[in-house]
């Protein structure tokens, strides 16, 4: 299996994705000489994307970030989320988007994941919205008590390692990111590889799923009762997704999705007024 990691920095998703099982190519605009995969510096607004059977895109997320409050802390970024959505989903190979907490209004239907899901000692909230359905565990921040240093503006120990900072140790950051190979500054941009390898192996669980013999896609109401996070194509009830493909899936998938949800409430309808189905 080939996944292709786009604004891969140093490489904490590119391992999680190695982890799982895939050979993976990271592409970045900046040289990357601690990168440990196949390596290519270019832009990821214009690497060809065909041949992968995942895509991986971190598009920066300075725009969205807390710290762009303060003057001259960081460098101004573009949004580049939806260019990238548009990149990613003409490929229908299967994708996940990644951001920061701050860019929740630009994600579709994100789901959020914690360094506290893995036994990790960082909370590390980020945004993830993926082209296929993920179950999110919770969080569990009681796990954790104070026993990390303060930042400077606090007396109270931290529950959690402070990542990017000089007053802590490079080795301790490392550590609760479960990152041994990055400096201080590759480690502030880098998220942990758990959360990749995580979601690769959603996909597998999806992809392990039947498939439609129109347009390929995992008929989803095989696995159970229940809400699912269906990635971009939000929430829908797992026996309702993927049963209306049929003559739909020549056409975009997720507009065949959303032609699907509309169908099934003309039915709905027409059902309540006596006219019967409209399949």
């Amino acid at each position: 299996m080939k996944a292709l990691d786009l604004f891969c920095g140093a490489g904490g998703a590119s391992q999680g994705l190695a982890a799982a099982g895939y050979d993976v190519t990271g592409v970045d605009l900046q040289p990357q000489p601690n990168y440990r995969e196949r390596f290519i510096q270019a832009d990821a607004l214009e690497f060809p994307l065909d041949g992968y059977d995942l895509i991986w895109a971190s598009p920066p997320c300075q725009y969205a970030t807390a710290y762009r409050r303060r003057p001259g802390h960081v460098a101004p970024a573009e949004n580049l989320i939806g260019k990238v959505r548009q990149r990613l989903a003409r490929t229908r190979t299967p994708f996940v988007i990644e951001n920061m907490v701050g860019a929740r209004k630009d994600l579709s239907s994100p789901i959020t994941l914690c360094g506290s899901m893995f036994g990790l000692d960082v909370q590390r909230h980020r945004l993830f919205e993926t082209s296929f359905p993920v179950s999110t565990p919770s969080c569990d921040h009681g796990r954790w008590s104070p026993r990390f240093p303060p930042a400077t503006n606090r007396k109270n120990l931290r529950k959690t390692v402070e990542v990017g900072v000089w007053r802590i140790p490079l080795e301790v950051q490392q550590e609760a990111m479960g990152i041994d190979w990055m400096t201080r500054e590759e480690l502030s941009q880098a998220i942990p590889p758990a959360y990749a390898e995580f979601l690769a192996d959603e996909l597998c669980k999806w992809q392990d799923l039947p498939t439609c013999d129109q347009c390929r896609q995992p008929i989803t109401d095989q696995r159970g009762h229940g809400p699912i996070n269906m990635g971009s194509m939000g929430e829908y009830d797992v026996d309702e997704v993927h049963v209306f493909c049929g003559d739909e899936c020549h056409m975009d998938f997720y507009e065949c999705e959303r032609e699907a949800g509309d169908r099934r409430r003309d039915d709905q309808i027409a059902i309540g007024r006596g006219i019967g189905s409209s399949t």
